[in-house]
């Protein structure tokens, strides 16, 4: 953000014990056509004073991607154009979750935004109950505009999927998993996640238009319970309850021959 600091978050109403951290009691904010659940704070610096967190407004919507905006992901080009790729649901019953990604634009931090497209950036599939995508990732580089997504299809377990566009409205996806839940340690120790999600990357070179390249660290949110596997899989995916963290993991340095 030009002259500060810009954080999008995903609001929700939350009543826990006096510790504040019982997730069974949390209650999600019911999103509205007005102005969804992201919500944006600026700053002159990242230490703040941060403002009065302000609600992100869209100007359309679509059957598919009809609201309960969420997971928002911004990227800033040089010209202040702010690209916000997010996640929604389609107009279907009520209570039905399903995650698909979109992508907007605006001028402005708080928009509002209009879609680049009224279509997910990957169709929903019938046998896909859960939806296709969430906790999408967005950057642009000088070849155009990618996602990294958690996948939800056929379900949330060993998903990871990501998608590229020239002009961020007609996007391909790719059919091979992004990044293995297996990771190797620097000791040579081989760490299984029964859940991997919220991908994010940090990126080694920043070009003049504010398009990014090189990157060079992935960032997940993981769930992991123990050596045992079978018991960190019932933790963590039937009973939502495992430890989780923050995995970091370097990724190998660009060849010459690769494009930015």
């Amino acid at each position: 953000l030009v002259g500060g600091f810009a954080l999008f978050v995903y609001a929700t109403n939350h009543r826990g014990g006096d510790d504040g951290d019982d997730h069974r009691t949390a209650i999600r904010a019911l999103p509205t056509l007005l102005n969804g659940s992201i919500y944006v704070s600026i700053s002159p610096s990242v230490r703040g004073p941060w403002t009065q967190p302000t609600p992100v407004w869209f100007a359309n919507h679509s059957l598919e991607l009809w609201g309960g905006w969420t997971n928002p992901s911004p990227h800033f080009d040089a010209d202040q154009t702010i690209w916000l790729a997010f996640q929604a649901g389609a107009n279907a019953k009520p209570g039905q979750n399903i995650a698909l990604v979109g992508l907007s634009k605006a001028a402005s931090v708080t928009g509002p935004f209009g879609y680049t497209s009224g279509k997910p950036v990957t169709p929903q599939r019938w046998w896909c109950v859960a939806g296709q995508d969430e906790d999408p990732f967005m950057w642009r580089s000088p070849r155009g505009f990618h996602i990294i997504t958690h996948g939800m299809c056929p379900t949330g377990y060993l998903q990871a999927h990501y998608k590229f566009s020239e002009d961020g409205v007609t996007w391909h996806t790719s059919p091979r998993q992004t990044y293995s839940y297996s990771v190797e340690c620097q000791g040579g120790e081989v760490r299984h996640f029964p859940r991997m999600e919220r991908p994010q990357l940090v990126f080694a070179k920043e070009y003049p238009d504010g398009a990014v390249s090189d990157p060079v660290a992935l960032f997940n949110g993981v769930c992991d319970d123990g050596v045992n596997y079978v018991s960190a899989a019932v933790r963590c995916i039937l009973q939502q309850a495992g430890m989780t963290h923050t995995l970091v993991r370097p990724l190998r340095k660009r060849r010459p021959d690769d494009a930015p």
